[in-house]
């Protein structure tokens, strides 16, 4: 790497790079290649520069809902009762901030993100079987991933 670039041109990649004071437009990658408390200051910089993380979700949740619902049509077969199905998606900000560091202080080990978990579940038809009571089949994925 070319240490004689600025700041900005080192890290043009990073969205952060946008919210640093100008006071790095002229500092050098050279001029705090070595310095740990230099690199320190920047890092935090630029993390308290940026705006929070929004939520923007590819659907309309109560959409969305339905959708999952509809899915489950496929499996009617296996004996759902989808008039009595129901869908839920939950959204959520889960924020852990650092132990014993100041209010104002952003540390490395921070997490903070939005998530959202979808359920959808529907009873069987045939409630009147002794062999189904307490059956549960899954038949979703966690990522995407097969179970």
């Amino acid at each position: 790497m070319d240490k004689s670039i600025t700041i900005p041109n080192a890290l043009d990649t990073f969205r952060e790079v946008k919210c640093l004071s100008k006071r790095y437009s002229v500092v050098l990658v050279q001029d705090i290649a070595y310095k740990n408390k230099q690199i320190e200051e920047l890092f935090t910089a630029s993390r308290k520069g940026m705006e929070p993380e929004s939520l923007i979700l590819p659907f309309k949740i109560k959409d969305r809902e339905k959708q999952l619902v509809d899915q489950l049509a496929k499996y009617k077969k296996n004996g759902i009762n989808l008039e009595n199905a129901y869908a839920k998606v939950a959204v959520g900000h889960y924020s852990f901030p650092p132990q014993n560091a100041p209010d104002n202080e952003v540390s490395i080990n921070e997490r903070s993100f939005y998530y959202w978990i979808e359920v959808a579940i529907a009873p069987l038809s045939d409630l009147t079987s002794d062999n189904d009571a307490g059956k549960l089949e899954f038949i979703g994925y966690i990522n995407g991933t097969h179970p």
